[in-house]
């Protein structure tokens, strides 16, 4: 993994790594002429987790989160960063 584009803490894309893999899903996207979704989730209650029960944990929820999303997803479909 490319510790430039992935978050050091939860092994994920991090903005500068998602940015470049959005820029090419959608570009594949747009040349095989098919849709494109993109998900964004928030956590209520995530500063407040982070704040009493500290960083750490939050990571950890971030993380477990991420791997069961991806495990919803096709793996065809899905960031070999989750995988």
């Amino acid at each position: 993994m490319d510790a430039a584009r992935t978050d050091a803490s939860t092994g994920l894309l991090n903005e500068a790594g998602f940015r470049e893999r959005a820029t090419a899903e959608a570009y594949r996207a747009r040349r095989y002429e098919r849709t494109l979704t993109v998900a964004c989730i928030e956590v209520d209650g995530f500063r407040a987790l982070t704040s009493r029960f500290g960083r750490a944990t939050g990571e950890a929820l971030v993380r477990s989160m991420a791997h069961t999303l991806a495990g919803r997803i096709r793996a065809s479909e899905r960031s070999p960063v989750v995988a």
